[in-house]
This record gives C-alpha cells, sequence and structure tokens, in this order.
C-alpha cells in the first residue's frame, strides 16, 4: 500500500498551476466583435473570440 501511495505523492508536487489569459475585443462604441482570431504573441496559439467578444487562451508551457 505504501508503495502504491508515494507515486501519487510526488506527481502532484510536480503539478503546474494552470495560467488563463483572458479579455475581450471590442469596436470603438464598446461593443464586443465576435470571430477575431486572437494570438499570443511570439506563438502559434490562439483563439476566436465568442459572439460577445470575449475570448480566453491557456500559453503552452515550454
Amino acid at each position: 500500500m505504501y508503495v502504491l501511495l508515494f507515486p501519487l505523492a510526488v506527481g502532484q508536487s510536480y503539478a503546474q498551476p494552470t495560467t488563463t489569459i483572458t479579455g475581450r475585443v471590442t469596436d470603438e462604441t464598446g461593443s464586443g466583435i465576435p470571430g477575431v482570431t486572437v494570438l499570443l504573441k511570439g506563438s502559434a496559439t490562439g483563439t476566436a473570440t465568442r459572439p460577445d467578444g470575449s475570448c480566453s487562451v491557456q500559453p503552452r508551457r515550454r
């Protein structure tokens, strides 16, 4: 039993918190713009905005 629990305890110590970047794309009147592609600078990681212009993306860890 002790041998089976040890790997679980070690695995949890290496867990990294997840970072989520959120935002909203708006026009000059403050209305959200749907379907805009949002990319993280210097990467290919991205997402598209929702109907209200909001978006969220989780950067990949290196």
